[in-house]
């Protein structure tokens, strides 16, 4: 029985979230498929892309009034001191012209020129951790409300007059999204569902508490896809259960994910990115440390491959997209394997893959040379420790030997490797912290991004009973922090080779996307290519700074050493640049071939220079500056796509 178009207000995970999203919520796009299939109405209520819009674009008065009206005595967050003292020192008008310049630098232009740009990276970053903390503070702490941010969002989550309200959920209970239903429940009694990760980590004794902490009517366990239109009809019958679930046996029948609603060129990516599954739960599901399993109630089932290469080649098709994320816990190599035969197989083409994996012995040099073909082009890896013996007491089931082997035969035939480390694990010894960063270090030229962090204890992993009950010792925190300051800095200053920002994977997108379906073509293939006047296929990336120095234009390149790796250095030397080079060098930004770039400078000087002087001065400026490692050239342009 179908429901007569009630209509559902779905709210985006993650209000106010550390973590930038670079990719839309697969479980959000999952519930308007499902919901859209049983003729149900259903709003999609834009989180993150539209509140760093708001924030960076359109609220910098507001953002100056807050910062500055907290006393510095009862500040006791970092990133919000940095942001209060940014605004006094760069004053109202330069800081909102600060905010309008890396948000359209970063999420508007898009160039390949910005994703390169760490300091404009940090500089978001910075900017984005401080107003996340500013709200945060007079939201949860002052309990003031009157926000442009709090009053567009319960504006948004009540407009269209919704029968019903949805919050989807992270991994835990959020409190800016607690406020909110809060508020919404002095405003109306408009039913709120929630449902998401959480609800599965949370212990049936505590359940009930969950309603009323939460301001939550009704709580859906487990996976949404046919337990949400289930519970609307049940409500609607006057029957709907306060606690309600829905397992579902046959994954295939789900419908393609509806990511209609998203902003999909707003995130925080060089290129539109779609997440999809091949499976739902973790191939391994032993590690001591993970409580992920209980997600899905420590099962695992998968996708058809037939079903996955046709959910591929569905969004890719209908959304333009040719970058995706398997959103799996693991991607094991038989399954790995199988997809990447049919993906050959089907010719489904031009499109560049990342996925989760274990560095376990399947993924041999075959394998990853046909996963490479198919289009997979940056593997995530849990590689948590150096230590043998660290890895047995997680029990991860891999070995060093075995992980070594991986990493460098990947980077060998061009797939980037992003991987993962836990320390201060329970047993670890400072000899096993020593090990892990002798293993990083070793392995720098074949690790393209590294995250790491410190081991946190979950009650819900296989270790919490036995860390309770034996207490394991583990290194001193001052032992802990003096390793890994000194690994820190030593990466830092270029030292150990480790591309190490602690959370982040800047670099590691760069080399995703950058790496993957384009092609970076050497320094010979620059040369013969502009020796050849073979512009099409050629799009020239250079990096570097302008800077104004007694009314002459100076420009400061960075050198591109291109190895297994991209790595950029500051050029010691200045570069004087006329009027024409300037454009032409600002017009290499790696998002169009060469021949366009020719036609823009022509449109620029043809009335005071000839074609061919145009030509001779733009491809003369390309060959010095490539002799001089400072081109990078890739075979097709950066765009991004758009629907």
């Amino acid at each position: 029985m179908k429901i007569k178009s009630p209509v559902l207000n779905l709210v985006e995970p993650n209000i106010l979230g550390h973590w930038v999203a670079d990719r839309p919520d697969l479980g959000c796009a999952m519930l308007i498929a499902s919901c859209q299939e049983r003729n149900i109405k259903l709003n999609l209520i834009k989180g993150q892309t539209r509140y760093i819009r708001d924030m960076f674009l359109h609220d910098s008065d507001e953002i100056c009034q807050l910062a500055l009206g907290i006393k510095d005595s009862v500040i006791e967050n970092n990133e919000l001191v940095e942001l209060k003292k940014n605004i006094r020192e760069k004053g109202k008008v330069h800081f909102r012209d600060e905010l309008k310049d890396i948000y359209n630098r970063v999420f508007i232009k898009k160039q390949p020129r910005n994703f390169f740009n760490i300091e404009l990276l940090n500089r978001f970053k910075v900017s984005y951790y401080g107003l996340v903390s500013l709200y945060q503070y007079y939201i949860c702490k002052l309990n003031y409300y009157d926000i442009n941010f709090f009053k567009r969002y319960i504006s948004q989550i009540l407009k269209g007059n919704p029968r019903y309200i949805g919050f989807s959920l992270g991994t835990e209970f959020d409190p800016v999204s607690r406020l909110i239903r809060k508020q919404i429940k002095k405003i109306t009694d408009l039913p709120i569902i929630a449902g998401g990760s959480v609800t599965s980590f949370i212990s049936g004794a505590k359940l009930k508490e969950v309603f009323k902490q939460e301001y939550v009517d009704y709580l859906i366990i487990g996976p949404g896809e046919y337990a949400l239109p289930n519970l609307l009809e049940k409500h609607k019958q006057g029957k709907a259960p306060q606690l309600f679930s829905q397992g579902i046996k046959e994954l295939d029948k789900l419908p393609f994910p509806d990511f209609s609603k998203f902003d999909l060129d707003l995130y925080f990516n060089p290129q539109r990115t779609l997440p999809l599954q091949d499976a739902r739960g973790c191939s391994w599901r032993k590690c001591a440390f993970c409580d992920y399993r209980r997600k899905y109630s420590n099962s695992y089932s998968t996708f058809s491959i037939e079903r996955v290469i046709q959910t591929m080649q569905y969004l890719k098709d209908r959304y333009n997209c040719r970058f995706f994320l398997f959103h799996n816990d693991d991607l094991p190599p038989g399954r790995a394997k199988k997809i990447s035969e049919e993906i050959i197989s089907q010719r489904v083409k031009d499109i560049s893959i990342e996925t989760y994996a274990r560095l376990v012995d399947g993924f041999s040099q075959g394998l990853l040379s046909l996963m490479r073909r198919a289009g997979f082009c940056s593997i995530i890896w849990g590689l948590e420790s150096g230590s043998q013996k660290v890895l047995d007491l997680m029990n991860k089931g891999i070995k060093i030997e075995t992980a070594s082997r991986i990493l460098k035969t990947a980077k060998s035939i061009k797939i980037a490797n992003l991987c993962s480390v836990i320390f201060n694990y329970p047993g670890e010894t400072v000899e096993d912290l020593k090990k892990t960063v002798s293993f990083l270090k070793d392995h720098a030229p074949f690790i393209t991004a590294l995250k790491y962090q410190e081991f946190m204890l979950s009650r819900w992993a296989p270790i919490y009973k036995n860390y309770l009950s034996r207490k394991r010792a583990k290194p001193k925190k001052a032992q802990l922090d003096k390793i890994l300051n000194k690994l820190y800095w030593e990466s830092k200053l270029g030292l150990t080779g480790l591309s190490l920002e602690q959370g982040s994977r800047y670099n590691g997108l760069v080399w995703h996307f950058y790496n993957s379906g384009w092609g970076i073509l050497s320094v010979d293939e620059i040369t013969s290519a502009l020796k050849n006047k073979k512009f099409v296929n050629f799009s020239p990336l250079i990096l570097g700074k302008f800077k104004k120095i007694d009314k002459r234009i100076f420009f400061y390149p960075q050198i591109i050493k291109l190895t297994d790796q991209i790595k950029l250095i500051n050029c010691p030397e200045r570069i004087s640049l006329d009027r024409m080079e300037q454009q032409i060098v600002y017009l290499c930004d790696g998002s169009k071939p060469l021949d366009e770039i020719l036609e823009e400078v022509k449109k620029i000087f043809i009335k005071r220079y000839s074609n061919s002087h145009i030509l001779n001065k733009s491809i003369n400026l390309l060959k010095r500056m490539s002799r001089m490692n400072l081109v990078l050239g890739f075979k097709r342009s950066l765009k991004v796509s758009r629907s």
